[in-house]
């Protein structure tokens, strides 16, 4: 019952079953276990954002305050708290949270573009000068604020033009770092099984081949089940397998590989369950990373 990231996870479940009041109690719940978290300060301020036609003023915005009292360089709080000033018609507001992000962001890259493009959104709702140059990769006119991309999936009434709706943040990063993987990291693991322990279990046995962060939460950060018939076998982990948005290979400059044959089917480990890691591995490693089964958990 004070585990932030369980109560956090199990957010997350209810919201992809479309249980939206259990959904928001299980993130009131993580609130209350861990009020300066910013991994569910975060998570409170988009839930209560999405729950209000995604509108960032009031709670959300406290939230998102008190988050970059934390984390002053956290990405996607400066990102959300600036498109909250941004609601509320506070330009310069939006400004003064969306240039230390963009000083995160690779030049080049398309997360900059996007962040500068509503730069220039609020520098010519406050009658201010465009900027000089803009970021390589960005184009020339800045895209519509009613084009912007939601924060969510989950549907909502669209926003007067003076109140866009928050667009997807361009750094779902790390809540503890500020230093990232790129954007859409992807990881080739090839797993096998020594044959010493081949005896020990079953050709119809799952196998859980995953990746979580060296140092952060214990969830896996991208997963995929296989059975040991199916091995040796080689595979992707990526972003697209994320359970939360904050909780993606990309959030995380280093993690675990691992692949675990469970006695019982379950994807929560267990004594005797099969089991091998390879640590630490960068989450934007190109060549494959190879795990071997070898262990007994004890």
């Amino acid at each position: 019952p004070q585990n932030a990231a369980g109560w956090l996870m199990l957010s997350r479940t209810w919201s992809t079953l479309n249980q939206s009041d259990k959904a928001m109690a299980a993130i009131e719940r993580a609130y209350k276990v861990a009020p300066r978290d910013p991994a569910v300060l975060l998570a409170y301020a988009e839930a209560l954002a999405a729950a209000n036609g995604r509108q960032l003023g009031g709670r959300p915005a406290q939230l998102l305050d008190t988050l970059l009292e934390v984390e002053p360089a956290d990405p996607n709080g400066l990102w959300l708290r600036g498109m909250a000033a941004f609601q509320a018609r506070d330009y310069p507001g939006a400004l003064a949270r969306w240039e230390p992000l963009l000083a995160l962001l690779d030049p080049a890259g398309t997360d900059a573009a996007e962040v500068s493009k509503m730069m220039d959104q609020a520098r010519s709702r406050a009658g201010m000068a465009p900027a000089v140059a803009a970021p390589a990769g960005s184009e020339a006119a800045p895209t519509p604020v009613s084009e912007a991309p939601p924060a969510t999936a989950k549907p909502a009434a669209p926003a007067q033009a003076d109140a866009p709706t928050p667009a997807a943040s361009p750094v779902q990063a790390a809540t503890s770092a500020p230093q990232t993987a790129p954007p859409g990291a992807k990881l080739t693991v090839s797993v096998a099984l020594d044959p010493a322990l081949a005896a020990q279990t079953t050709r119809d046995a799952s196998v859980f081949i995953y990746a979580k962060a060296v140092a952060g939460p214990p969830m896996p950060l991208a997963a995929q089940r296989v059975r040991v018939a199916d091995l040796p076998v080689t595979l992707t982990l990526d972003d697209a397998m994320a359970m939360m948005p904050q909780m993606r290979l990309s959030a995380f400059p280093q993690v675990t590989v691992g692949a675990r044959i469970s006695r019982g089917g379950q994807a929560m480990p267990q004594s005797g369950d099969l089991e091998g890691e390879v640590s630490p591995v960068a989450s934007n490693r190109a060549e494959p990373v190879s795990v071997t089964i070898s262990r007994v958990r004890p």
